[in-house]
């Protein structure tokens, strides 16, 4: 007689699990969010950064205006310009301003609506990078991105740069999405829309990195996907980017009698008509050595990674290394992964178990944690089973290939918890390997720990 199920399958219980993972998560994003706009609106926060200022005062004061007069707002009182405002369309004020007459403090609506686009952009990149490596690495970077020096620099303000990144990473997503589902497509068409009204001609380059993206996903394109639905969303969000644009002119007009893309193109695009002289030629390199300088800065320390890592796979091209296919293939797929048993996977392992206590030279002494199948490169130290030094340990760094147990892949809390845990026995285990710290560990084993 065959024996009937007692209880839920595994996929059940995956899925049922993964469904409790992502609503706690959204629920712990939630309280974080409702804790900074309270924490904003009770210490009436003011950014010192000008344009934060000039946003965040402006925005308060369209929230008074009839929205009728949101299209054509006037500089406030006292800034370096006077009349109407034409600096750039008014899509970043629009939502402090609804925020603002919901009932939220006006002074401090810019500033919440910023903290709102950079917990979307964490939520997005994260998706977005589950299209090129696992899980564990793409959770690993909503963590990571938030700890950049841009991050801080810009962590409360109340300029375009967060809505901007939020709006492409919106079309971004919809392009690679649209790859396995055309409704998907739908994103890109918000996503540039989006930009238009939020940095005007600027947004030109938003079709570029989708359209860059599309090519680059080629090399790493696994089976079943297919680009002409995203090309097609490319295709229609550029024509209802220069719609909007008409129809924002049309209504601009309609309101105030004037023209705005004359007056804004006409600031925006005047630099570029200046004679070239050797003093204009100077401030040109000093402005590419001043953005050089912040294009590695921003995302150090990854952004030398980026370059040993670009480095790396052209000497290796050169040698006629294969590359990996599918998921993740590619060469930029295949640094992120560091093909799924590399480097990178063996020093985000976390321990499995929390309520096993963390005590250093255990963790030392097990690599970081269980998992990690085999890592190429990476020593762990022998176990309580084995008095064996490490061959070469004396003169510290890299020892050799060690296997460790097969990975358990899980998802949830627990992987993100001790992904630095994990990463902090490696580091450490790679920098003081030597006679001293050996010994150290030797004895608190021996001591019982």
């Amino acid at each position: 007689m065959p024996r009937l199920p007692s209880g839920p399958s595994r996929a059940t219980e995956r899925e049922a699990g993964g469904l409790r993972g992502r609503t706690t998560e959204i629920l712990a994003w939630v309280l974080a969010l409702a804790a900074g706009w309270a924490a904003l609106a009770v210490v009436g926060y003011g950014a010192r950064d000008a344009d934060s200022r000039l946003y965040a005062e402006m925005a308060a004061r369209m929230s008074t205006a009839s929205p009728s007069e949101w299209i054509a707002p006037d500089f406030p009182p006292g800034w370096y310009m006077s009349g109407l405002y034409r600096e750039h369309p008014v899509g970043i004020f629009v939502p402090a301003a609804l925020l603002a007459r919901a009932g939220y403090p006006a002074e401090q609506a810019a500033y919440a609506m910023n903290a709102l686009y950079q917990v979307l952009t964490i939520l997005l990149v994260q998706r977005l990078a589950f299209a090129l490596v696992p899980g564990l690495e793409g959770r690993a970077l909503g963590w990571l991105i938030q700890l950049l020096p841009i991050a801080f620099t810009f962590r409360i303000r109340a300029n375009q740069e967060q809505a901007v990144v939020l709006l492409l990473l919106v079309a971004l997503l919809g392009t690679e999405r649209a790859r396995q589902r055309p409704r998907w497509a739908l994103l890109i068409v918000l996503g540039l829309v989006g930009l238009v009204l939020v940095k005007g001609v600027l947004a030109v380059f938003g079709p570029v990195l989708c359209a860059l993206w599309l090519l680059v996903r080629r090399w790493t394109a696994g089976p079943g996907s297919s680009e002409r639905a995203a090309w097609g969303g490319l295709a229609v969000a550029a024509l209802a980017m220069a719609g909007t644009a008409l129809a924002y002119e049309h209504a601009y007009r309609a309101a105030t009698g004037e023209s705005f893309l004359a007056v804004y193109l006409g600031r925006q695009l005047g630099a570029a008509a200046v004679a070239q002289s050797e003093a204009g030629l100077a401030q040109k390199l000093y402005n590419v050595v001043w953005y050089l300088g912040r294009v590695i800065w921003f995302p150090f320390p990854w952004s030398l990674t980026l370059i040993a890592a670009t480095w790396t796979a052209l000497r290796a091209r050169r040698g006629g290394a294969p590359s990996s296919g599918g998921r993740g293939g590619g060469p930029g797929g295949g640094f992120l992964r560091g093909g799924s048993r590399g480097p990178l996977r063996g020093a985000l392992q976390p321990l499995r178990s929390t309520r096993r206590p963390l005590h250093l030279p255990r963790l030392l002494r097990d690599g970081g944690g269980r998992g990690g199948g085999r890592a190429p490169g990476v020593a762990t130290l022998p176990s309580a089973r084995s008095e064996a030094r490490p061959a070469g340990c004396a003169g510290g760094g890299v020892v050799g290939d060690v296997p460790a147990p097969p990975v358990r892949r899980t998802s949830g809390r627990a992987d993100d918890q001790a992904l630095g845990t994990g990463l902090l026995a490696r580091i450490l285990h790679q920098a003081f390997c030597c006679d001293e710290v050996w010994r150290i560990i030797r004895a608190s084993r021996d001591d019982g720990g």
